[in-house]
């Protein structure tokens, strides 16, 4: 979006498609990432006490 047609760069670019390719790329990438850096404990209790009764989590 900033080197766009009326970006600081002024490249002309009118292919919509291209762009929608390579934003999603582009958030595949992020989204692989951040599954590559969660911390796996942590998300183990996560899911632990979102799987638990409400009585369990007040003890």
């Amino acid at each position: 979006m900033i080197a766009g047609s009326k970006g600081p760069g002024e490249i002309e670019f009118d292919h919509p498609q291209v762009a929608t390719i390579i934003g999603d790329f582009a958030l595949t990438l992020i989204l692989f990432a951040g599954g590559l850096d969660t911390n796996r404990l942590g998300l183990r209790d996560c899911i632990y006490k979102s799987r638990s009764s409400p009585e369990k989590l007040k003890k």
